[in-house]
């Protein structure tokens, strides 16, 4: 008797981890790269900005940038001093066209990002956004301002 339970429970164990490595492997494969699995996570963590900043990062590097634009607009209504959303933003309203508009948002990227990082390269490529954005609407002077900026920060500009 003794020795039928544990065959039973030997097969049990085994059933359990056929099961277990199966639901792993196929886990494995719906994260298949990165802009899946930040995907996964941010409709998962519905009420915490990071996820949903990186997804904005992710679509807008893999340009689909309507998907960008609505994770970085979720991020600033959960946590608007996220220096990453603002920048996102700013970056798809300028490819839009819309360089008033994305002044704006640089403004804000550069406001929080000196405020709440200490990485001046990526200061420095926000200035460098913004002065694309000046130059775009014919403000020469404005644009030679934050270049130069931009140059002082991170002279690799």
């Amino acid at each position: 008797m003794g020795e039928k339970i544990t065959s039973i429970g030997k097969a049990a164990f085994l059933s359990i981890v056929l099961v277990c490595s199966a639901i792993s492997f196929n886990r494995a494969i719906a994260w298949k790269d990165d802009y899946i699995l930040l995907k996964d996570t941010a409709y998962k963590s519905v009420n915490k900005a990071r996820p949903h900043s990186n997804l904005a990062l992710r679509a807008y590097l893999n340009g689909v940038h309507d998907e960008a634009f609505s994770e970085a607009q979720k991020t600033l209504s959960l946590y608007y001093y996220h220096p990453d959303a603002h920048y996102i933003s700013g970056l798809i309203l300028y490819d839009k066209g819309q360089y008033a508009q994305s002044l704006g948002a640089y403004t804000w990227a550069l406001i929080t990002a000196r405020r709440y990082t200490d990485n001046p390269a990526y200061v420095a490529r926000i200035h460098k956004s913004t002065g694309l954005a000046y130059k775009a609407l014919g403000d020469d002077d404005s644009a030679a301002i934050e270049f130069n900026e931009a140059t002082q920060l991170d002279p690799s500009i």
